[in-house]
């Protein structure tokens, strides 16, 4: 849903989704393997907050010891989602969530629009609850950034209360709109 700057599907046009059913059908295919993690590969996950919440669910009552990774967009979260997320096993789900910045300008420089209060709050939110591990990333060398704009950030995505703060460096990417305009 993004167009970001720095990444290969932020070039691509449009937005592909598997229809719930299928999905479920692999689910129970995959399952039946008893895998430790299942990492689902969509860049923002949530981006349908009703499939992605459909989706959930049917996770949420599998009788299984798996662990399913999703890569989430926190300020897209509603009220339903984050009442339900409360109720989700122990252990079940994963999400990693992409900041990448907390600074406006970066922001906005990246294309990567988010509502960095309401992600703060859901994170906290979903941290709070205690049931599903949360992983923040947030990227050095973005445009706009400098040692005071980073650290501030931290700082904020510190408060947020993440079980985990990745820091990853900018990896200029070919064919990007930021490797192209460098």
């Amino acid at each position: 849903p993004y167009s970001c700057a720095y990444c290969l599907s932020g070039s691509e046009k449009g937005i592909y989704h598997k229809p719930v059913e299928e999905v479920v059908s692999e689910i129970e295919f995959m399952l039946v393997h008893k895998p430790k993690v299942i990492r689902f590969i969509d860049r923002t996950f949530n981006d349908d907050e009703q499939r992605a919440l459909e989706i959930w669910k049917y996770l949420g009552a599998k009788e299984c010891d798996t662990l399913f990774h999703f890569e989430v967009a926190p300020d897209r979260f509603g009220k339903e989602t984050l009442t339900y997320l409360r109720e989700v096993p122990p252990n079940r789900f994963q999400f990693e969530t992409g900041i990448q910045s907390t600074n406006q300008k970066t922001l906005k420089e990246i294309r990567r629009v988010v509502d960095t209060e309401k992600a703060a709050t859901a994170i906290k939110q979903i941290a709070s609850y205690k049931n599903i591990h949360i992983h923040v990333d947030l990227i050095l060398g973005l445009p706009f950034e400098d040692a005071e704009s980073y650290s501030k950030g931290f700082s904020d995505v510190f408060y947020m209360e993440p079980h985990y703060i990745q820091m990853g460096l900018l990896k200029l990417l070919p064919n990007t709109r930021l490797d192209e305009s460098r």
